[in-house]
């Protein structure tokens, strides 16, 4: 059975993992789920979607995420986690700044996201999970580039499809690396 990614609001109010996380995680694994999918977890610290959901970059604690996949694969599953970045979604309350969405992101701000990317998706490696998985749905910032109407760019990354899949192309080909 898999387990679909499911925010489990377990994190942190700073985005930090939590030992009640990787319980969550190490549960699905003992109740026979084959493969857990983690709920999404930020590439931005400063554009979560709300205080449960974890971050994962340079201040993620390494033990407590090799922990989770370490559990999980000794219960015999498989362990992928998803990543995100909550764009226009993201808290401004909690993160203390409203984020822009593909409209104001500049050639900078997206190389940046690039870098956070691939980052996020070397420590998930680095700790043991057997894949990850990118959020591109629901109105975070990649499924926006993807949205004609929330995307009406007229440069390379708006426009005609093959332009607005360019930006969430970049990202899995960053994350591949």
């Amino acid at each position: 059975t898999v387990r679909s990614a499911t925010n489990e609001h377990l994190a942190g109010r700073d985005g930090a993992i939590t030992e009640a996380l990787v319980e969550c995680y190490e549960e699905l694994a003992a109740h026979q789920v084959g493969l857990v999918i983690t709920g999404h977890y930020a590439v931005d610290a400063l554009a979560r979607v709300d205080a449960g959901q974890p971050s994962l970059d340079e201040r993620t604690d390494r033990t407590l995420l090799k922990a989770a996949a370490d559990r999980v694969h000794a219960k015999g599953g498989k362990v992928v986690i998803q990543l995100n970045h909550g764009g226009l979604k993201a808290s401004e309350k909690l993160n203390g700044r409203p984020f822009r969405g593909p409209m104001e992101l500049t050639a900078e701000d997206r190389a940046d996201l690039l870098k956070r990317y691939r980052f996020a998706a070397r420590l998930a490696r680095e700790a043991g999970f057997d894949g990850v998985q990118v959020h591109m749905a629901h109105g975070y910032l990649l499924s926006s580039f993807l949205n004609p109407k929330e995307n009406t760019r007229t440069d390379r990354y708006g426009g005609n499809v093959e332009n607005r899949f360019r930006f969430p192309g970049e990202v899995l080909r960053a994350v591949r690396e």
